[in-house]
């Protein structure tokens, strides 16, 4: 069965999404990227709300928008925009690269994973 939207969701979804996108301005670091993605046509959840979102949070730049259309691509089509915050990163403590887990996530990933994760950590700080 295919579902349509409802004429509330016209109004609710764009207020979730720009929800989302303002957090994205608090958390992320300067010279940090974003990629905000939809998989509607809706320019009021798409373009528009990249407008707002850049309107709002000057220290963010738009790097890139696109819509991905179906017949362009195997899938239902897309709506792309890459972010970036200004700002030099080089200035943030450095990340190392570790193969062991933190011992703060090895006691979450025990209470709260069924599996082990293998792997390289990226490790800021102790987190």
């Amino acid at each position: 069965m295919i579902q349509s939207y409802l004429n509330d969701d016209l109004e609710r979804y764009p207020k979730i999404q720009m929800s989302i996108l303002n957090q994205v301005a608090s958390i992320l670091v300067p010279g940090g990227k974003c990629v905000y993605s939809t998989c509607t046509f809706n320019k009021r959840e798409n373009e528009n709300q990249i407008e707002s979102f850049i309107s709002n949070f000057p220290e963010m730049i738009l790097d890139d928008m696109k819509r991905l259309m179906p017949h362009q691509i195997k899938g239902e089509g897309h709506f792309l925009a890459r972010l970036s915050k200004r700002g030099d990163q080089s200035l943030l403590d450095p990340v190392e690269m570790k193969t062991e887990a933190p011992e703060s996530f090895k006691a979450f990933e025990k209470e709260v994973l069924d599996i082990e994760l293998k792997g390289y950590f990226r490790v800021y700080k102790d987190k």
